[in-house]
């Protein structure tokens, strides 16, 4: 009886030993796996979301008469968010409309003088022809002695201003037979579709009088276009979709050029900056994934 009783605490001694060891081996896994699944990961909740700030400013010095937006307003980009006083610029594109317009009548007549050369191309080949006679016979008359010298002056210097004639009338007439293929193709009939661009690339050059008129029309476009420009920028637009934070105006103040209205926090893209201590961030590559939690209440 005492026997079995030995036999059975050696038996129970050792269950516990393997229960034990059992209980260790487990723990030690457990752990293994642990340092596995967290091995190269790195954590941190020092970290704040950042995302872009614009500044919304004018481009154009004006008063400012209406506020289309509060703080903490969601715009999108396009949004219409200020309007100036807009008086001076409507007048100023009118201004510069006639002025284009002017400007574009003047050129469609060079554009008739220069296609109307060749009358004046054989005027004055005759007035080169009988000045050229008189000369021969004020000469002949000279050689004779029956004439003076200021008389002989007097011819050469019309026969030498008729030639200067032709030859102009000459470069006129062979600007209209280059021109010809360039007004057939349109340019000047419609008035608001004139590309005065293409116009002064291929049309300067042959006549003084078209150049004159082409440098004056291309002044008159751009002051157009920039007063139509100026009135477009008396609307403040969003530059991007974001949030309307940092108001500094009010309706009736008068703003300068780049004068700072709002700040618009854009709500494109945001991006986490995280803070880690430099020996956690020995393992860190770029494009590796990350995992973010954020609080929220």
């Amino acid at each position: 009886m005492s026997s079995e009783l030995k036999v059975e605490k050696k038996l129970n001694k050792k269950k516990s030993t393997y229960v034990f060891l059992g209980i260790i081996f487990l723990s030690l896994l457990i752990f293994l796996i642990y340092l596995f699944v967290i091995s190269g990961k790195e954590s941190t909740e020092d970290a704040t979301i950042a995302s872009s700030i614009v500044s919304v400013s004018p481009r154009i010095p004006g008063q400012i008469e209406k506020i289309l937006v509060q703080e903490n307003t969601f715009v999108k980009k396009g949004d219409v968010i200020v309007k100036l006083n807009n008086d001076r610029e409507k007048l100023d594109v009118d201004l510069a409309e006639s002025d284009y317009y002017g400007a574009l009548a003047g050129f469609e007549q060079a554009v008739v003088d220069v296609k109307n050369a060749k009358p004046l191309f054989y005027s004055s080949k005759s007035a080169v022809d009988l000045a050229k006679k008189n000369l021969d016979r004020m000469t002949n008359l000279k050689n004779q002695g029956a004439t003076s010298e200021l008389s002989m002056d007097e011819q050469r210097t019309k026969y030498d201003q008729a030639l200067a004639n032709y030859e102009s009338a000459k470069t006129q007439l062979s600007a209209a037979d280059e021109i010809s293929k360039y007004l057939d193709g349109g340019f000047i009939k419609v008035k608001d579709k004139v590309d005065v661009q293409k116009i002064s690339q291929v049309m300067r050059g042959y006549s003084p009088i078209l150049d004159a008129a082409i440098a004056k029309l291309k002044r008159a476009k751009a002051a157009f276009d920039l007063a139509q420009i100026n009135l477009k920028d008396t609307e403040i637009l969003a530059p991007t979709d974001g949030y309307i934070t940092n108001k500094s105006c009010d309706v009736g103040k008068f703003v300068g050029t780049g004068s700072q209205l709002f700040s618009l926090v854009s709500s494109e893209q945001p991006w986490v900056i995280a803070n880690f201590k430099e020996k956690k961030i020995k393992k860190m590559k770029p494009g590796q994934k990350v995992k973010i939690e954020v609080d929220t209440y």
